[in-house]
C-alpha cells in the first residue's frame, strides 16, 4: 500500500505487485510487461512529485514566517511605539503573505495575525495627503495662528455639526501621520505572546513538512522496490526467450 498525505487528507493508493497475478504474468508479451510496469511506476512518480512540492511548499512557508519573525523581533519584548514601526512590521506580513498567495493556508494564519494587530493597536497606516488636503492644512494652521482656530472651516459652517480649523488641523495631520495606540485593553496579548504566535506557526508548518518527509520517503523507497521487481521481470523475460530460441535452434 502507498499513503500519500497532505496537510488537509490522507489517501491510500494500491498498487498491485506482479507477483500477485502469478501465472498469468507469464502470458503477457514483453510489451505488455513493460507496459504493466510504466502504469504502476507512473502511479509512485505521480505521488513522489506531489509530496515534492509540499515540501517546497512548506520551506517557502517557514521562508516566510522566518522573515516576519526577523522584522518583529527588532523591536524586542516591548513590540512597536509609534505608527511608522508598526507599519514596518504590517509591512513585512503583507509581503510574506503576498510571496506565498492567497490560497496558501500559512498565509491565511498571517492575515488573522495581522488584522489581530491591527485591532489591538488600534493602526492606521500613515498616507500621503492630496493636494487639497495638503492646502488646507496649511489654511488650518494660518487660521490657528490667527487666534481663529475655533471658528468652523468654509466647507462645514452651514452645517448642523461644523468642523473647526483646529479639528479639520487634527484629522489631517492623524491621516498623514496615521494612528497608534499602545494596547491598554486587558484582553491584548503582549508583544512577546505575539511572537510566541509566530513560533507556533512555524513550528506546526515544520511539523507538517516532517511527517510530509516521511511518507516521500516512503514512496521514494517503494519506487526503488518496483524498479528493481520490473528489471528482475524484464531479465527473467529476455532469459526465458532465449531459452525458447535455443530450444527451437536445436
Amino acid at each position: 500500500m502507498n499513503t500519500v498525505t497532505d496537510s488537509t487528507s490522507t489517501t491510500t493508493t494500491p498498487l498491485t505487485s506482479p507477483s500477485s497475478l502469478g501465472g498469468a504474468m507469464t502470458s503477457l508479451s514483453p510489451e505488455a510487461l513493460l507496459a504493466y510496469c510504466e502504469i504502476q511506476l507512473g502511479s509512485l512518480d505521480g505521488q513522489i512529485t506531489t509530496q515534492m512540492t509540499v515540501q517546497e511548499d512548506a520551506a517557502r512557508e517557514r521562508e516566510a514566517i522566518n522573515n516576519v519573525k526577523t522584522t518583529l523581533g527588532k523591536y524586542g519584548t516591548d513590540g512597536p511605539q509609534n505608527a511608522d514601526s508598526m507599519q514596518v512590521c504590517i509591512g513585512a506580513i503583507d509581503s510574506a503573505i503576498s510571496n506565498l498567495g492567497p490560497a496558501d493556508p500559512v498565509a491565511a494564519q498571517l492575515a488573522s495575525f495581522r488584522d489581530s494587530m491591527i485591532h489591538d493597536y488600534g493602526f492606521v497606516a500613515p498616507r500621503e495627503l492630496t493636494s487639497d488636503e495638503k492646502q488646507h492644512l496649511i489654511r488650518d494652521q494660518g487660521q490657528i495662528d490667527a487666534n481663529t482656530g475655533d471658528d468652523p472651516t468654509p466647507e462645514t459652517s452651514n452645517n448642523p455639526n461644523p468642523v473647526s480649523y483646529q479639528q479639520d488641523l487634527d484629522m489631517l495631520t492623524s491621516g498623514q501621520g496615521g494612528s497608534f495606540t499602545s494596547p491598554t485593553d486587558g484582553n491584548a496579548i503582549s508583544w512577546q505572546a505575539r511572537m510566541d504566535q509566530l513560533n507556533n506557526i512555524d513550528d506546526n508548518t515544520k511539523s507538517s513538512a516532517e511527517v510530509q518527509m516521511l511518507t516521500l520517503q516512503d514512496l521514494v523507497s517503494q519506487r526503488q522496490q518496483a524498479v528493481s521487481l520490473t528489471t528482475n521481470m524484464m531479465s527473467k523475460e529476455d532469459q526465458s526467450l532465449e531459452e525458447e530460441a535455443k530450444a527451437i535452434g536445436r
